[in-house]
Order: structure tokens, then C-alpha cells, then sequence
């Protein structure tokens, strides 16, 4: 177990569970009675407690009253530690606190002979465990259902975790790779992170007319435009998220290369690239503010032994 600085955070232990999935539960402290004063010496076990405590300038009573005024402290601090919920950190940035439940950190380990369907890098070849990073984007959080990149997760036999909010990790199940495009569906329990408020991806509705001329909501995005500023929120390696305003430079469908030996490539997909440097492992492309609406979102794309954002 780990104690928590009291003066940073409420007094309360975390303990690990090493179970599936591996979790960290946040427990009450149990306070701990102060030390009791030494033992006179034998010349002064004679006298008698008003005498001692007038000897040594009235400790004992100071004592005391430090010990009562430290034990409704510490009963204070665990009362607000099991009452305080668990949560996202906060943040000033309205645009960061409006993704962030939607995000969460991929990691894939992969032994070094279990690697068949992918090509491995330089470094990976020479390595005997394969880690890959990547961003995660909830699609169904009520069922647990989570979408990532091929470059994340480049096959079934893999052992997947996701990090919500910096501080919970569950395993996860590769569902579905499709064979074509760039995205893997995961899944994993909701109950391993049910304290967390966990949101699905607010996918916009835009009306459409029927054949009947009636109004028919489906789900959709308008199309993004050349020169359009938006904001771009990425998540990092170390679960850090960052935002910055960006501007759309251009969208067109990108030729990638053939890979050697053969592998999977993307093909038949619209890229949007950006008129800055980008940064992290992937995030979300969404218009600024607490209600704007999500445009696009960036992932990695493995391209033989590189990867590109």
C-alpha cells in the first residue's frame, strides 16, 4: 500500500489488486494515535502529576490537547477522502474538460514471437517484448466500447490495457480489426471504471430530407472546409492532455506506399492535414468551447516499418 502525502491530497491509502482487470482502490486511512510522551526519569516518578506537569512547563497538557486537536484532523481528512468521488482532473481549458471522458490511453504488449501479422521496426526486431502506444475514443460507454488505430493494436494476440483519466487501468478485448481501414474496436468492463464519468463521443446529428420531403436525423459531420480553425486536443504517452487552436491546411485522399514484404496499408480514405506541428499520440479535432461539436479525429497509420499521425 501507498500513503498519500496528507498535506497534498486527503489521507487515504491506495492498495493495488493484482486481479483481471488490475486495478488501484482507494481505501479509508486509519488514523494513527500520536506517541505518548516519555517516562519520567526515576528521580522525578515520584512526584505527583501536577508537580510534573508544572516541572516541565505544562507538556503534559500541551501534549494532550495536540493529540485530541491531531485526531480530529485526521477524522476530518478520512471523512472527506471516502466522500470525495472519483473523477477527471479538472481543468481550466472548457474544450480539454469536455474531450477528456471520451479519451483514454491504448497499450499493447506483444511477445516478440507472437508477431506475425504486422511489420516490426528496427528497434522492435531487436526487442522481446513489443509495447505500442495510442489514443483510445470511446464510441459506447455504457457497453464499453472503444475504437483505436491498426498502428496501436496491429493484431488480435495481443494483451491490451486502457488508462482513464491517469489513474485507472483495465484490460481490454481486441472485437473486431477491420481489414481494410485504419480502426480496431475494443471492449472492456464497465464496472472496472464505474466510478469514473465516462462519456461516449458526442457524434453530431444533422438533419436530412427523405424521400417523403420529412426531416431525418442520422448520424453524420458536416464536411470540414480549407482555413477552418479548430481546436486540437492530443493525449500523450504519459496520459497528459493538451490542446491547441489549429488550422485546416488541406483534404484529399492520400496514395500510400506498398509495404515490403506485403502488409496492410490504408487506401480510400479522405486525410485532413493541419497547418501546424502536431504532437502526442493522436486526439480529436473538435471546434473550441464546452459545446462544439467533434470534426475529425487523428490516429496513427502504420506504413510498413514507419507510422505516420
Amino acid at each position: 500500500s501507498v500513503r498519500m502525502e496528507r498535506s497534498l491530497w486527503p489521507l487515504c491509502t491506495w492498495r493495488f489488486s493484482p486481479e483481471r482487470p488490475n486495478v488501484w482502490r482507494r481505501e479509508a486511512a486509519t488514523v494513527l494515535p500520536l506517541a505518548t510522551p516519555p517516562t519520567p526519569a526515576a528521580s522525578s516518578s515520584a512526584l505527583p502529576k501536577e508537580a510534573w506537569a508544572e516541572e516541565n512547563g505544562g507538556a503534559s497538557t500541551t501534549t494532550t490537547g495536540a493529540a485530541e486537536k491531531g485526531d480530529a484532523e485526521g477524522a476530518g481528512d478520512v471523512a472527506s477522502a471516502a466522500e470525495e468521488p472519483l473523477g477527471y482532473p479538472p481543468s481550466r481549458d472548457q474544450t480539454i474538460g469536455r474531450v477528456q471522458p471520451m479519451l483514454c490511453t491504448v497499450t499493447t504488449r506483444v511477445a516478440h514471437e507472437y508477431a506475425t501479422d504486422f511489420i516490426q521496426s528496427e528497434d522492435e526486431l531487436n526487442s522481446t517484448l513489443i509495447r505500442r502506444f495510442g489514443v483510445g475514443l470511446v464510441v459506447d460507454a455504457a457497453r464499453g466500447l472503444v475504437i483505436t488505430d491498426r498502428y496501436s493494436v496491429p493484431q488480435p494476440l495481443a494483451q491490451v490495457e486502457l488508462t482513464f483519466a491517469q489513474l485507472v487501468t483495465t484490460d481490454a478485448q481486441v472485437l473486431f480489426i477491420h481489414p481494410q481501414h485504419n480502426f480496431v474496436v475494443l471492449r472492456y468492463d464497465v464496472s472496472a471504471v464505474h466510478p469514473l464519468p465516462v462519456q461516449s463521443v458526442d457524434f453530431p446529428v444533422v438533419p436530412t430530407d427523405d424521400d417523403d420531403g420529412d426531416a431525418e436525423g442520422i448520424r453524420g459531420s458536416d464536411e470540414l472546409g480549407i482555413g477552418e480553425v479548430l481546436s486540437y486536443v492530443s493525449l500523450h504517452g504519459d496520459h497528459r492532455l493538451s490542446a491547441k487552436q489549429t488550422t485546416v491546411g488541406s483534404i484529399y485522399l492520400k496514395a500510400w506506399a506498398f509495404c515490403e514484404p506485403p502488409a496492410y496499408r490504408e487506401r480510400n480514405l479522405e486525410i485532413c492535414n493541419l497547418n501546424d506541428t502536431l504532437q502526442g499520440l493522436g486526439g480529436l479535432l473538435v471546434e473550441p468551447g464546452a459545446t462544439g461539436r467533434t470534426c475529425a479525429w487523428f490516429a496513427q497509420f502504420p506504413a510498413g516499418k514507419k507510422h505516420y499521425l
